[in-house]
């Protein structure tokens, strides 16, 4: 398959809905917590895997990722949301935002050339915490049942700070 920025994009926003949830607890895996679910688009056939990991001693050092598995081909990640885990040098001449809030987002190159990890990576402001990264997730990725299963994330607090 030859992938377009067009299409990336729409396995992107398509509507999804959670099929298999996270459990209610995440799992130890060695300095990390970790929880998965398995999502499916309601406007194709395609299948999303959704992951989430947080470092147990550094709230800000976290990963939510959305892999893409079509019919017929491997299993993709689309986009990564991480958080502050200290500057990564791959390349001197060409340094990646690895500091701060940053997202990971695949391109047609990536795709085309049979890279499974994003290349793509942009600095960003839209997130502070594990918890606002994933509400922003939910939404920039178009899971319409995230409440459901992350009704924690999506109270608002009024006024004294009591949560509705």
């Amino acid at each position: 398959m030859d992938y377009t920025e067009a299409y990336i994009e729409s396995l992107i926003k398509c509507r999804k809905a959670i099929v298999e949830p996270p459990t209610k607890e995440m799992k130890l895996e060695k300095k990390h917590k970790r929880n998965d679910m398995k999502l499916k688009s309601l406007d194709m056939d395609d299948q999303f895997y959704v992951f989430m990991r947080i470092h147990i001693d550094f709230q800000e050092n976290f990963s939510i990722g959305l892999l893409h598995q079509s019919l017929e081909g491997p299993k993709n990640i689309l986009l990564r949301f991480n958080g502050n885990h200290g500057q990564v040098v791959e390349d001197p001449i060409k340094p990646n935002p690895h500091f701060g809030y940053h997202i990971h987002k695949t391109t047609s190159d990536d795709l085309n050339n049979g890279f499974f990890e994003p290349k793509l990576i942009v600095s960003t402001s839209e997130y502070a915490s594990f918890k606002e990264a994933l509400k922003y997730f939910f939404n920039f990725v178009n899971i319409t049942d995230a409440y459901k299963h992350f009704r924690h994330i999506f109270k608002k607090k009024l006024f004294n700070n009591e949560i509705i």
